[in-house]
């Protein structure tokens, strides 16, 4: 079974290093697409089938916590896992997360070797 990942981040070289770091992670089979804001990530999922996804808070169009309300409250989504990558430190606005349902807050610069626990427990749950 082939298991996919959707990375959302409006920056390019952002969602260029989330994929590096998920590859050096040992994710190779892991097909993993991009967005670059939460609408266009809606959009995607309409027609590709997703087992995880990493998110960025601060976006526009539709940021972050936007994007998950929105996806959470569909009855097709709402089990997909969702981590949220942020460099944000703000503690009051990170806090909003913790009532719709997001896996886990880790930080933009987290390395291989500690995302990859993450990873297998956050998919291993979702297959």
């Amino acid at each position: 079974m082939c298991r996919s990942c959707l990375v959302v981040d409006d920056s390019k070289p952002m969602r260029t290093a989330i994929k590096r770091t998920i590859l050096r992670a040992g994710f190779n089979d892991l097909k993993i697409l991009e967005a670059k804001n939460g609408k266009e990530a809606l959009s995607l999922l309409k027609s590709t089938p997703i087992d995880l996804i990493i998110t960025d808070y601060n976006m526009p169009e539709m940021d972050g916590l936007e994007f998950i309300t929105i996806l959470k409250g569909k009855t097709g989504y709402k089990d997909i896992p969702v981590l949220l990558m942020t460099g944000e430190i703000n503690e009051a606005r990170l806090n909003k997360f913790k009532n719709i349902d997001v896996a886990v807050q880790i930080p933009k610069d987290i390395r291989p070797e500690e995302l990859k626990p993450i990873l297998s427990s956050t998919l291993n749950e979702s297959v």
